[in-house]
């Protein structure tokens, strides 16, 4: 029998185009991360494309890995990103939107505003990324993490209104990028290394009132207040609302610990010990008052170490008290047992003599 190879249909059709155009796609975006590949070298202690970051503080190293650290711009891949973009710019084969986009990026790298803000969020990140991780460890201690959150917003405080060190960095980035990009390639590149001023729009003049000229804002002085300020203002506030409100609640919780117990076994507890957390566990058990949850923990904490035994730490602490015991009956002498007996009972004393 004659067997025919069957024609696709229309379904298949159009998913043999799409197919088609998908690989289209991929071979124009492959030639895209050629060139950026090419060039690009890794920084030493970068991490390898498999590691996993805790969320926490993934945003730093993205920021990291872009502009490096605080003030050192040398770790970072920004020079290569800037010709990268480039490059795609003056690729021909490349989609006019694509350049157009490349186009885009790069003149927002290039600005000034661009590295002064990724200078402050360095920054800021540089002293909250440490807690972050131990915030993500698995049984951290409550009152030191606390005592690391309360310590991080004192940090972030004391820097609140420092933003000449912060230009400093921002500078130093400028001149380092600067100098970096005409070593490497001819180009006509070159990063902001200030802010542009602003013309500050005057209100209408209604008939009959006098006019002013118009001056110029100082755009310094205005990225400090506008910007910086805010940032900084924004991290502070967030840090307190979210885990400095609750002070007495985290030490509550420390007292629930095991780690804590030897010392509450040893020590009183203070009075208002477990006030914070019977307010919250009282909605759900009118019981839940502090002078019971004290009374409960005291005797919880006095009974920890043999309620956390094994099964067979059981059977072994039975043998040894059963042994004990045993050790104790064979010392014991008949004739002393029988004359201690006889000085509390006069009918056993008369038998006796």
């Amino acid at each position: 029998m004659d067997k025919r190879k069957k024609r696709p249909g229309g379904a298949e059709k159009l998913r043999l185009k799409k197919l088609k155009s998908l690989e289209v796609e991929a071979a124009k975006y492959s030639k895209l991360t050629d060139l950026f590949g090419a060039g690009v070298t890794t920084p030493a202690g970068a991490a390898a494309p498999g590691d996993e970051r805790t969320r926490w503080w993934a945003k730093h190293e993205a920021l990291k890995k872009v502009f490096g650290s605080f003030g050192k711009p040398e770790d970072g891949l920004y020079v290569d990103v800037l010709l990268t973009l480039s490059a795609i710019q003056k690729q021909a084969t490349v989609k006019p939107c694509i350049r157009v986009m490349a186009r885009g990026y790069a003149e927002s790298f290039l600005k000034y505003e661009t590295i002064l803000t990724a200078q402050i969020f360095l920054r800021i990140f540089e002293h909250t990324s440490p807690l972050s991780k131990y915030l993500q460890t698995a049984g951290l201690d409550i009152l030191s993490a606390h005592r690391m959150v309360a310590s991080t917003q004192d940090t972030l405080k004391s820097l609140g209104r420092d933003f000449e060190s912060v230009k400093k960095a921002a500078d130093t980035f400028v001149n380092w990028t600067n100098t970096e990009i005409q070593e490497r390639d001819d180009t006509d590149i070159e990063v902001e290394a200030t802010l542009p001023q602003k013309r500050r729009r005057m209100k209408k003049v209604l008939p009959g009132e006098m006019a002013q000229d118009e001056t110029l804002d100082d755009a310094e002085k205005s990225y400090e207040v506008n910007v910086h300020n805010r940032i900084m203002d924004t991290a502070i506030e967030a840090i307190h609302r979210r885990f400095l409100t609750h002070d007495n609640l985290y030490a509550d919780l420390a007292c629930l610990d095991p780690r804590n117990f030897p010392q509450l076994c040893t020590s009183a507890l203070p009075q208002s010990a477990l006030q914070d957390l019977s307010k919250c566990l009282q909605g759900f058990d009118s019981r839940a008052t502090k002078e019971n949850m004290q009374a409960e923990l005291k005797s919880f904490a006095l009974q920890w170490n043999r309620l956390k035994a094994s099964p067979l730490a059981e059977y072994k602490a039975r043998a040894v008290e059963d042994g004990s015991e045993k050790d104790i009956l064979m010392a014991l002498d008949s004739d002393s047992v029988i004359d201690r007996l006889a000085e509390k009972s006069e009918l056993l004393k008369k038998l006796l003599h």
